[in-house]
């Protein structure tokens, strides 16, 4: 056992550790012609850009002469888009069969006809521009493990070079990853999948919980960490009296009673109220029978969170937390009493646009805090302001300048722009139209360096609370809009437009430049939501948001994704009016296949 320790340890970076799409990358490099892999294919990380185009062409193409106005907006065509990205592999629903007695100008065969439209566009322009994407490596090595005379000799390949094969996170897989691993090592090498599917939270990015739950039902052997090692004993206790037996979408995912390796309460110092390990704050309805509604609350409830980070800040709350030993040894630790620290809190919310509220009250407050996590550099409040600045220099009107003169670049407030006298604006105007020449005639990075030294920026920023990660956001932007602008030789109109692009990308998609983190960022309270914060351990977690979800029953008119359990989903183009809905995602109906889900078009149920 020594000897095989000592050579695990010396030989550990031989081993291939890989994100699921790199490792099929390797692996249709590896097979050569069996992966059939275009050589001189460019892998992109999103095809954001294409789809636009192809969507845009598409809808004029279908609706530019149309004599009534078309039934879906662009930007409604824009999600179909991107779902139809998501879920290449998917089936649209209705078909083509189900709907054939419907006439041409009917809501569900118009939706039908545009999504078919802009998926064979998408695939021709993408093979035309030799484009690949992180999930075709995934749907490529597939094929190549699937093919009915070489696919054998593929799988044979990966399993020689691979005796053991270890997935961590196996509860986030979708079901063409599971289909590789099965095929390829399944009974053959050793295959040890580390999941939790009561952390299957990413079906919003293809996740399917049911491959996990597939492969344990196919597992030889099924091993259960029972012991909780992060957790003190009187917060386990307390979750569990909370979600103890909770069936979580399915009968096979149940919260279990664990027990807790740290026996000792490690939040010391608060009185017994304040330190119990788990509390639900609650708002007093003093308004008789009438509830109040949801909008007054969320101030309320911000207020409170504030107040409560506030006082337990200020209060004679400890720590009790291990921190390693001299020497680094595993397991090497001895216990130390400090006091609560901003960095040992996390807030987790919902949504980045709720965060940023949050990050402002505390920041109002004089509280470090800083929004971390997923968050993309153009979902910033910085980002609107960039927008607003292009905008001015692309049409240097008055409203567009007033509102640029409320901006950071300039950082006047409401009260200067009010008293602001016909010479202050003269000036203000010119300034603008100054800046607009430099911009165009030597870009971004000359402009920026022109706004720093006319109007002390970044002594002005870093006077603020946050500054620095205003200052920071603002010039990585900045490098962002000059290298595009360089590069694709665009003016300040199409610049603009490029940033609203990847703004509006920014606020529906997680696949996008994030913030640089700071060294201060380190000594905040941290912010992030919920998805961000997989994996992470905080000592203190605030959930402002845990109550706040709005379901409604009525048809939102969405692209609705039926997520099968033998096949890949299918899209169903609603026509506004849902009958049902088979197969829901989390449900246990283990039958369910790509094809229930059912609408109700112009009065007939269809597939």
């Amino acid at each position: 056992r020594h000897w095989r320790i000592s050579r695990a340890l010396a030989d550990f970076d031989s081993a291939t550790i890989a994100t699921t799409h790199q490792f099929c990358d390797r692996m249709l490099d590896g097979l050569g012609i069996l992966g059939d892999k275009e050589q001189d294919s460019v892998l992109v990380e999103n095809l954001s850009v294409l789809t636009r185009q192809v969507t845009a062409d598409c809808y004029l193409r279908q609706f530019a002469t149309a004599d009534e106005d078309p039934p879906f907006s662009f930007d409604e065509a824009l999600t179909m888009a991107g779902q139809l990205i998501d879920f290449a592999g998917a089936e649209l629903a209705p078909t083509s069969d189900s709907i054939v007695s419907l006439p041409s100008n009917h809501r569900a065969v118009q939706r039908l006809r545009f999504a078919t439209d802009v998926r064979n566009e998408l695939l021709r322009r993408k093979s035309r521009g030799r484009l690949v994407t992180y999930d075709d490596l995934l749907t490529d090595l597939q094929q190549a493990l699937t093919h009915p005379v070489n696919g054998e000799v593929a799988a044979r390949r990966l399993r020689d070079r691979y005796q053991v094969v270890l997935v961590d996170e196996f509860q986030d897989t979708d079901p063409v990853q599971w289909d590789i691993l099965r095929r390829a090592f399944h009974g053959h090498s050793r295959l040890v999948l580390i999941g939790d599917p009561k952390q299957a939270i990413y079906a919003f990015r293809g996740a399917d919980v049911f491959s996990y739950l597939h492969a344990v039902g196919e597992a030889s052997q099924v091993a259960t960490l029972a012991t909780n090692w992060r957790t003190d004993a009187a917060l386990v206790g307390a979750l569990d009296t909370l979600f103890g037996g909770a069936a979580l979408g399915d009968d096979e995912i149940v919260v279990r009673q664990v027990t807790a390796h740290h026996r000792d309460r490690r939040l010391l110092g608060l009185d017994p109220q304040a330190g119990t390990p788990v509390r639900l704050r609650v708002v007093p309805d003093d308004q008789g029978t009438t509830l109040p509604k949801v909008d007054q609350l969320r101030p309320l409830i911000l207020s409170d969170l504030v107040a409560d980070i506030a006082g337990l800040l200020a209060s004679d709350a400890q720590l009790n937390l291990p921190s390693a030993a001299p020497g680094g040894l595993v397991g090497d630790v001895a216990p130390t009493v400090r006091p609560v620290t901003p960095a040992d809190v996390a807030v987790l919310v919902r949504t980045n646009k709720t965060g940023e509220k949050v990050r402002a009250a505390l920041s109002q407050q004089g509280i470090p805090a800083v929004l971390t996590g997923a968050t993309s550099v153009y979902a910033t409040a910085v980002a609107e302001e960039w927008a607003t600045l292009l905008g001015a220099l692309d049409q240097p009107r008055q409203a567009a300048i007033r509102r640029a003169a409320l901006t950071c670049f300039l950082g006047w407030s409401f009260t200067d722009l009010a008293k602001a006298d016909n010479d202050q604006m003269t000036e203000l105007t010119q300034l603008i139209r100054l800046w607009s020449k430099i911009i165009s005639a030597h870009g971004v990075a000359a402009l920026l360096e022109a706004m720093t030294s006319r109007t002390g920026l970044a002594r002005r920023l870093l006077s603020r609370s946050g500054g620095e990660r205003t200052l920071t956001d603002l010039r990585h932007i900045g490098q962002s809009l000059h290298a595009i602008m360089v590069s694709d030789q665009l003016g300040v109109t199409a610049l603009l437009e490029w940033l609203e692009t990847r703004m509006s990308e920014a606020r529906s998609s997680a696949r996008d430049e994030r913030t640089r983190r700071l060294e201060t960022d380190a000594k905040a309270v941290q912010i992030m939501t919920v998805h961000g914060s997989k994996g992470l351990e905080f000592p203190i977690v605030y959930l402002p948001e845990a109550w706040d979800r709005y379901l409604s029953d009525k048809d939102q008119d969405q692209v609705l994704v039926n997520r099968g359990t033998e096949r890949l989903p299918a899209l169903a183009a609603s026509d506004g009016r849902v009958h049902a809905m088979g197969g829901a995602e989390g449900s246990a109906a283990a039958d369910t296949v790509a094809s229930r889900c059912l609408l109700d078009v112009g009065g007939r149920t269809g597939p």
